[in-house]
């Protein structure tokens, strides 16, 4: 009997000796995994922080395609920390990002950080009144795209849009004619200039007031 209940004694014992060499392992085994893991990750994140702009911009891009925005803002974040001087438009994409994501506000302070980050940038100011004008501020819309609109004629496109949204007709006309001197083959631009010039909106009457309902009526 004595015997036998030692036996069994050292046989629970060898089982129990068993089981947890079992777990030793498979604890010594996941944290092996989890550190191989995150080497790897690392790894990679350096890999594409060592990336040139070219093979940044299309690593960027095949996120944005497959939709993986936040690991692109992610990279680009970084990539703000060991590329300062390319800080501008990186933060300008970023503000693009989040546009494509929705997340307007976002987008907005992005823009914003483009513009404070460089002297003068312009295409910063046509983004931000971009969305200004997506989320119904078309004041503030109309702003930013006035200062792009002074330094390059491109932006009057945009600015005569707005401004025409907002009922300034006459302020609209001018912002569509300064345009036609960047490019006067536009076709759309054309034929809103030769709309209101029919409803008699000139040049010479650009200090009158001209309200919304005498517009539409004529």
């Amino acid at each position: 009997m004595l015997r036998d209940s030692t036996f069994v004694k050292w046989t629970i014992y060898f089982l129990f000796g068993i089981i947890t060499l079992w777990g030793i392992s498979q604890v010594v085994g996941y944290i092996f995994m989890i550190k191989w893991g995150f080497d790897e990750v690392k790894h990679d994140k350096i890999e594409v922080l060592k990336q040139d702009e070219t093979e940044f911009a299309q690593k960027i891009n095949a996120l944005i395609v497959n939709e993986n925005y936040d690991i692109a803002i992610l990279l680009i974040n970084n990539r703000v920390l060991t590329n300062p001087e390319k800080i501008t438009s990186l933060f300008q994409d970023l503000g693009s990002i989040y546009y494509i994501k929705g997340d307007l506000d976002s987008a907005i302070i992005c823009f914003s950080k483009a513009i404070g980050s460089s002297d003068f940038y312009p295409d910063g100011y046509a983004n931000r009144g971009f969305i200004y004008e997506k989320q119904g501020k078309l004041q503030f819309a109309i702003q930013d795209y006035e200062i792009a609109a002074n330094d390059h004629p491109v932006y009057n496109y945009e600015f005569g849009l707005a401004l025409e949204k907002d009922e300034q007709i006459q302020a609209a006309y001018r912002a569509y004619l300064d345009y036609l001197e960047y490019d006067s083959s536009d076709a759309t631009i054309l034929r809103k200039v030769d709309s209101l010039e029919h409803s008699g909106i000139t040049l010479e009457a650009e200090k009158e007031y001209i309200s919304w309902d005498d517009f539409k009526n004529n």
